[in-house]
């Protein structure tokens, strides 16, 4: 988490486990197709979320774990 004075809010959270790495690729490259694409809707939700809010949003798998992280600005008091 960020501190109060800074001007965006990073939030991350790891989970055992890891996501596949045709999976990644599909996020990392933005391109689902019939063939390639997420088998969940959790993630693919996140990233729409966080972007639409102009963050960003990054998935990685770390030592058999699932690290997400994203960013979002902070709204002006």
């Amino acid at each position: 988490m960020s501190t109060p004075a800074s001007e965006r809010v990073r939030v991350e959270v790891r989970n055992p486990g890891s996501i596949p790495d045709h999976e990644l690729r599909c996020f990392r490259e933005r391109g689902e197709t019939p063939l390639a694409h997420g088998s969940g809707l959790g993630l693919w939700l996140v990233r729409w979320i966080v972007e639409s809010a102009h963050g960003t949003v990054e998935f990685a798998n770390d030592d058999d774990r699932t690290r997400v992280r994203f960013d979002l600005y902070r709204v002006a008091d």
